[in-house]
């Protein structure tokens, strides 16, 4: 005799299973890593002597200054704030233009001797570099999303830089294959947070010796007729940066926050 057994399984358990399923099918259906050029940034880890294995200094995605200005208000604003709620007058372009992300990141995990907490254990390490980057793009300027100075820039960026770095910054653009060392890949993390703002200027401005880097100070383009003046070399400073934040939310973080407010909706539903 075969007994039958009928498994009892919550409601709330099954929704939210099957929740979470979908969430990650969807995230992962649409995540292309080699679309976005972010194959290399999943390979980077790079660890300093303070740093544990649990403190890895790349992100493990583009940084999002959306999620990092609510960072900055919650856990930094009490102390850096100025009056219109940005980051203060200590924050100045000057100073972080003087050091690499990558320094910037550490002071954030470790602190420093001017009274800065260290926020180890009370930011993860993607929020950490979430409220970098948004304070750096705060300070620093960028080019939002649909607008015009964007739009200036990719054209400037397409016309002059993008025949050897292509147009997403990869480092493939139609000559990489003829050159050696290859093109900067802007979407290294190991190249792009290891330098400063004033690295990148300098290289941009004088060119990188014994590669085909040329140097951009003072060149005329008479097609669309404007300079590469200081002006126009600190915009593509801040271009190439974008290279490694977004302006959007992850798609598996907006995945978990829907998971977290269904879960929320459903417990409110079986009180």
């Amino acid at each position: 005799m075969v007994i039958k057994m009928k498994m009892q399984t919550p409601k709330l358990t099954i929704s939210l299973a099957v929740l979470s399923l979908l969430l990650m099918l969807v995230a992962c259906g649409n995540y292309n890593p080699n679309k976005s050029g972010n194959t290399s940034k999943l390979q980077q880890v790079l660890l300093t002597e303070d740093a544990s294995a649990d403190d890895m200094e790349y992100p493990s995605h583009d940084p999002s200054i959306l999620k990092g200005k609510d960072i900055y208000k919650a856990n930094c604003a009490s102390c850096h704030a100025n009056a219109a709620g940005g980051p203060d007058r200590l924050l100045t372009k000057e100073y972080l233009r003087s050091r690499s992300p990558q320094e910037q990141y550490q002071t954030i995990v470790h602190g420093n001797e001017a009274g800065m907490p260290s926020f180890r254990d009370s930011l993860t390490r993607e929020q950490r570099w979430d409220v970098l980057m948004y304070i750096r793009s705060a300070v620093l300027g960028y080019f939002p999303l649909n607008s015009e100075e964007l739009s200036n820039m990719e054209k400037i960026f397409g016309a002059n830089c993008a025949v050897c770095h292509g147009t997403r910054g990869d480092g493939d653009g139609p000559l990489h294959k003829s050159l050696q060392p290859p093109p900067a890949d802007f979407n290294m993390f190991s190249r792009l947070y290891t330098r400063s703002d004033n690295k990148i200027f300098d290289e941009i401005s004088n060119g990188i010796p014994w590669t085909a880097m040329p140097a951009w100070k003072d060149r005329y383009d008479y097609d669309l007729h404007y300079a590469f003046d200081d002006e126009l070399r600190w915009k593509l400073v801040n271009y190439v940066r974008q290279f490694g934040f977004s302006q959007e939310v992850f798609r598996l973080d907006e995945g978990r926050q829907r998971i977290a407010e269904y879960k929320a909706k459903l417990q409110k539903e079986a009180k």
